[in-house]
């Protein structure tokens, strides 16, 4: 299982990219987090969901949805376009990682409770390769 290692190094790039801090800190915390279960979204907020992951020998295809929640709709496509900018690479060393990502899909989100703001979900197909296979202990 590395969807968490891999997880947690890409949320860490995300969070050193200087436009997404100017964009997501409030109150001098950065809002980014794993979906809530509340379900209730951070405005301003990115939040990711593991909406599915595999194991093979040599890799761990994962696919991760970030959703993005802003106050108005520039800034959201803008945060759009950093995290397909930084997810865009096929092969990239994060966090010490190896990593192949590729852009799946988006889609515009639908809140019912929405007042004010604008919701962006985006899909990744992100994988960690393994430099040998190393079993997975239970």
């Amino acid at each position: 299982m590395m969807w968490d290692n891999v997880m947690e190094a890409v949320i860490a790039e995300l969070s050193n990219n200087t436009n997404i801090a100017s964009l997501y800190t409030v109150d001098g915390k950065l809002q980014i987090r794993m979906s809530s279960p509340s379900g209730k979204q951070q405005v301003p907020g990115i939040e990711w969901t593991l909406i599915g992951d595999t194991e093979a020998e040599v890799w761990e295809p994962m696919v991760v949805q970030f959703d993005m929640w802003y106050t108005d709709e520039a800034t959201m496509r803008q945060t759009e376009r950093i995290i397909r900018g930084m997810l865009r690479q096929e092969r990239m060393l994060i966090g010490g990682l190896r990593i192949l990502a590729n852009y799946v899909d988006g889609v515009a989100l639908a809140v019912p409770d929405r007042a004010n703001f604008y919701g962006r979900g985006i899909r990744f197909r992100i994988a960690a390769l393994r430099e040998r296979y190393a079993a997975v202990n239970p």
